[in-house]
């Protein structure tokens, strides 16, 4: 029997220690044969430890993503505080526009901003 890989699993398990597992992270991210989910989830972490390496990630994979994946990395990065401050950084950059939030997401972003004075 064969062991299911489950990358929630993983991940949950490399999140109790997201410093120590940082490089680990940071390529999964720069791996372009990783799924995006995969590179996705890498990132929604590698925000909450590192804001500044993971907004200059950020640029450069806005770049090469299709129009549903930015969509939905835009719709990852504000469900917290720092990548909301991310994406407000980022918008009306080459990387990022107005036109790439929802109403939901521009909201959510703006809440967040909020919360944090």
């Amino acid at each position: 029997m064969t062991a299911c890989y489950r990358p929630d699993t993983r991940h949950a398990a490399l999140e109790q220690s997201p410093q120590k597992n940082k490089a680990l992270f940071v390529s999964v991210l720069n791996n372009e044969n990783a799924s995006f989910e995969l590179r996705q989830t890498a990132l929604s972490t590698l925000v909450k430890i590192d804001p500044l390496l993971a907004e200059s990630t950020t640029v450069t994979w806005l770049g090469k993503v299709s129009a549903s994946q930015k969509s939905n990395l835009v719709s990852t990065l504000s469900s917290t505080p720092q990548g909301a401050d991310i994406l407000l950084t980022l918008l009306d950059t080459p990387s990022l526009a107005l036109k790439d939030f929802t109403l939901p997401i521009a909201e959510r972003t703006a809440n967040s901003r909020k919360k944090r004075g």
